[in-house]
């Protein structure tokens, strides 16, 4: 499984039923799933309660994930808090995200991680788990997908 970033995967992936299933289903099976820039906010849809966060992580009250989500614990990465700072004032005209990824991960019990630089690639391999954080870490993400799948 590849989910690509950009903003919308904010706007429809965070609390997807069908995507949450095939996400367990992956987990479970120990099949390689690459996820990059905004886009690793989608395993929050594997969240047991993945709607109720999304409106708490929306409405800016405290987000509190549901026990049993499959990538507790994972090291992961996406779009850090100051890249999105940046991307705010300069790709967004300054519209206002309602969340950024970096906090809803980790609220949701991720184990985040950013590189040294802004806007360099940083790829994190956690088991199945492939995560970037930024469009600079597509290749990375390919490469280590490819990988895993060659096993």
């Amino acid at each position: 499984m590849f989910v690509p970033g950009g903003h919308a995967p904010l706007g429809d992936l965070v609390a997807n039923p069908q995507l949450g299933e095939f996400l367990r289903h992956f987990n479970a099976q120990k099949k390689p799933t690459g996820l990059v820039c905004h886009g690793p906010v989608a395993l929050l849809s594997a969240l047991p309660n993945a709607a109720q966060f999304e409106v708490a992580m929306k409405s800016g009250k405290n987000a509190k994930p549901a026990e049993g989500w499959v990538y507790e614990g994972y090291r992961m990465t996406t779009f850090s808090n100051s890249e999105e700072a940046v991307a705010t004032q300069y790709y967004l005209g300054g519209d206002e995200l309602y969340y950024w990824p970096q906090d809803a991960l980790t609220k949701a019990g991720g184990d985040y991680s950013r590189g040294e630089k802004d806007w360099h690639p940083h790829i994190v391999v956690d088991r199945e788990l492939i995560t970037g954080q930024n469009n600079k870490s597509s290749t990375g993400v390919a490469l280590a997908l490819l990988k895993q799948l060659d096993q």
